[in-house]
């Protein structure tokens, strides 16, 4: 996610947990990091589930699951009425 002011411009990435700040003015650019790494995190659980010969915590049926709900959404936004997902 991107935020633009008078200011700046922050840009926003959840998945690494971080800020990018750039101000205006005297310019200036801060790296700000709050969080763990969602991604290194997904890789490490897919690592130790092959290690451990089990499944992983999430499946890929959670996965298409998640994109279900997501394409309805959109659907929906786009028709503008609710949508049942089975």
């Amino acid at each position: 996610m991107e935020l633009i002011s008078e200011r700046g411009l922050t840009t926003i990435d959840a998945f690494r947990q971080n800020l990018n700040v750039f101000l205006q003015g005297p310019a200036r650019n801060a790296w700000l990091y709050w969080g763990s790494d969602a991604n290194q995190a997904m890789i490490e659980e897919f690592v130790s589930a092959i290690k451990e010969n089990r499944p992983p915590l999430v499946t890929g049926e959670d996965g298409y699951r998640a994109l279900e709900v997501t394409l309805a959404a959109y659907h929906s936004a786009d028709m503008n009425l609710p949508m049942r997902l089975s």
